[in-house]
């Protein structure tokens, strides 16, 4: 499956000690397929054994991604509500509000057993922050806003860009 379009990543507080967002919400859509892909990710702890001290810090997520795009006819079921999550790692530069999310492939294996092969990259053309990036995610993430209502996007930040979703399942057994 190939997934290619715009996106949007919501990464909302609370900060760990380097200024990382806990955790991250977004959508990839294919303007061709018109398929959408939805994702949340955690914030974790991962060392990459070949960083430098000289390069810039990286933090990691982990992905559970899964289709959502809308049935056609409302007589078929959602798809998103029978396929499992696909599972992966990001990286990402730390205190760059622009910065790239990316699969690499050293990362591989810490997501989980038996995950397919997954590639993705996200690329920000621009960043919407505070009350801009609540009243984004109030329209294309609702429940993100309707879990925070008193907060009104206080420290949150929203890109948006452009990504690539690649997935090629292990050969069947």
């Amino acid at each position: 499956m190939k997934v290619r379009g715009l996106g949007h990543v919501c990464f909302l507080p609370p900060f760990d000690k380097n200024s990382n967002a806990s955790s991250l919400y977004g959508h990839l859509v294919d303007l061709s397929t018109r398929q959408v892909i939805g994702f949340h990710g955690e914030l974790m702890h991962h060392h990459d054994p070949n960083h430098s001290d000289c390069m810039d810090p990286i933090a990691f997520y982990n992905i559970k991604a899964t289709d959502c795009t809308p049935a056609q006819d409302d007589n078929l079921q959602n798809q998103a509500s029978t396929d499992q999550p696909i599972v992966f790692v990001v990286r990402r530069e730390t205190c760059n509000d622009m910065a790239i999310l990316s699969t690499d492939p050293q990362d591989e294996g810490h997501s989980g057993d038996n995950q397919p092969c997954v590639t993705f990259t996200f690329e920000p053309d621009r960043v919407l922050v505070d009350e801009a990036a609540f009243e984004h995610c109030a329209k294309y993430l609702p429940r993100l806003t309707a879990d925070h209502p008193d907060d009104m996007g206080a420290d949150w930040t929203v890109c948006i860009g452009h990504g690539n979703l690649e997935i090629i399942p292990f050969p069947s057994s």
